[in-house]
């Protein structure tokens, strides 16, 4: 398993945990949001993973340009959806 596959599996797992906390446990996850600011931390979490697949998909040759351009576009848009759904494979 590569790293950058480690690294999506832990942002998909913080995500879903964020989520699941702020539903059964609204107010905590406000006083912790409102002490050390977590959505910032996350979001930027998300956006390294984000640029780490997209350098890696931009590298592969056998995809043409067109085809890595609307995946980008897609990765942007849909998220971690879009960052499972076109994992760059190495073949």
């Amino acid at each position: 398993m590569t790293n950058l596959k480690i690294y999506l599996i832990a942002l998909t797992c913080l995500e879903i945990a964020y989520i699941l906390l702020f539903y059964f446990y609204v107010e905590f996850i406000l006083n912790l949001e409102h002490k050390y600011f977590i959505h910032v931390y996350l979001a930027i979490f998300h956006l390294i993973v984000l640029g780490l697949i997209l350098k890696q998909t931009w590298k592969l040759n056998h995809i043409k340009k067109k085809q890595k351009s609307n995946r980008t576009f897609l990765m942007f848009f849909l998220g971690i959806i879009g960052m499972w759904i076109w994992f760059p494979e190495n073949e």
